[in-house]
């Protein structure tokens, strides 16, 4: 379908966002409005709901990594969650300007390929609780190129009388990461009294 957008026709495009939007035009220079906007809400969704199910995930069971890896708490609890709180002003900088000079598809593949490493690197956590803190540190890093994106997906996707609701549901996917993240980190544990028998 097309769609007016008489505010955009004098609007300077800094990067391809537009070529990867509704921001194009057919034979009589209308704006087209895709309709798998929505597929890239979903996919956007997931992105975050995974970043954040990755943030809050060890915070349910501290007291357990402190007895397997025979740490203290206060170091614990920053490497495994305070760390995202500590490298997210910086990093948001950063994020901003690949979001607004790169594009959004840079953006969203350097936070989907943050958040991947980051999670495999985790996967070696039985050896060493510097593999948790590694996993996390990378998944830190690029948390703002994902958290920061909700307005771009909707100013690059959708059209001015949906952007509201768009950026407002987008946003919902972060809040039920960190939800998901608590309640599923319970069955990936067990109270051995080792990490071997501890992490499963």
């Amino acid at each position: 379908c097309t769609y007016n957008f008489p505010t955009y026709n004098k609007m300077t495009i800094k990067n391809d966002d537009a070529k990867q939007s509704f921001m194009s035009t057919d034979s009589e220079g209308k704006y087209m409005l895709y309709k798998y906007r929505y597929l890239i809400a979903v996919i956007y969704s997931i992105s975050s709901i995974l970043n954040a199910a990755m943030w809050i995930s060890y915070s349910p069971i501290l007291t357990n990594l402190v007895k397997w890896y025979d740490s203290n708490l206060t170091w614990v609890n920053f490497g495994t969650s305070l760390i995202w709180l500590a490298v997210y002003a910086p990093m948001g900088l950063v994020a901003n300007y690949i979001l607004d000079e790169k594009g959004l598809l840079w953006g969203m593949t350097v936070g989907n390929m943050g958040t991947i490493i980051g999670l495999w690197v985790r996967c070696f956590s039985k050896i060493s609780f510097n593999y948790i803190f590694l996993g996390q540190l990378i998944g830190a890093l690029v948390q703002p190129c994902i958290l920061n994106a909700p307005q771009k997906v909707s100013a690059v996707w959708f059209p001015p009388s949906q952007r509201t609701l768009a950026t407002t549901a987008l946003s919902i996917a972060n809040p039920l990461g960190v939800g998901i993240g608590f309640f599923l980190a319970q069955f990936f544990v067990t109270e051995g009294s080792s990490t071997e028998e501890g992490l499963q």
